[in-house]
């Protein structure tokens, strides 16, 4: 992606890389939380581009997301959280209770 087409999504992916790699270098559990959160307002305004197959799907977006975490706390953190990264998900994208479950996101494979 050009940093001319979206200036605003370039700076917020800045941020927003910038906010991981100091996650990288504590183990904090509210800047993981503050992260998580910015990456989910992200991913909740962002282009299409880089969906999954089901780019039509309802739940396109929301697979990407519930994709995207369950990498990032296997790979940084050793840890797998369905009850976190179903919250995470349903508040990123203001799903109703049970929108997205913990079996939902188990059930999705990386």
């Amino acid at each position: 992606m050009r940093s001319g087409k979206h200036p605003r999504l370039f700076l917020e992916i800045k941020r927003l890389q910038s906010n991981l790699h100091e996650l990288q270098q504590q183990d904090s559990v509210i800047a993981l939380l503050e992260t998580i959160a910015l990456a989910a307002n992200l991913a909740s305004t962002s282009p299409d581009t880089a969906l999954p197959k089901r780019r039509n799907s309802e739940r396109a977006k929301c697979n990407q997301l519930i994709l995207d975490l369950k990498r990032y706390l296997k790979h940084h953190f050793s840890i797998q959280s369905p009850v976190l990264i179903a919250a995470t998900v349903n508040a990123a994208f203001d799903l109703p209770d049970g929108g997205i479950s913990a079996d939902d996101v188990r059930k999705l494979k990386t």
